[in-house]
């Protein structure tokens, strides 16, 4: 029998600290204007970091850039 498939799911600090106090993971909606997008909670089956879950910010140009794990 297979073991169960795990999933991961990237959060900052602050939010994991939410994530183990409410013990549920909640889902996304800042920056959804579009009436055709949806909230949504981002998890992966891979356990090593994926890039496409670095958050974007704007640098002090106001052009936007990946974060990096200092920011």
């Amino acid at each position: 029998m297979e073991p169960p498939k795990r999933y991961f799911h990237y959060s900052t600090e602050t939010g994991l600290e939410i994530i183990i106090q409410s013990e549920i993971i909640r889902l996304a909606s800042a920056g959804i204007e579009n009436k055709k997008e949806k909230t949504c909670a981002w998890v992966s089956s891979n356990p090593k970091w994926e890039a496409t879950a670095t958050k974007m910010i704007r640098n002090q140009k106001g052009e936007p850039t990946q974060m990096t794990f200092e920011e």
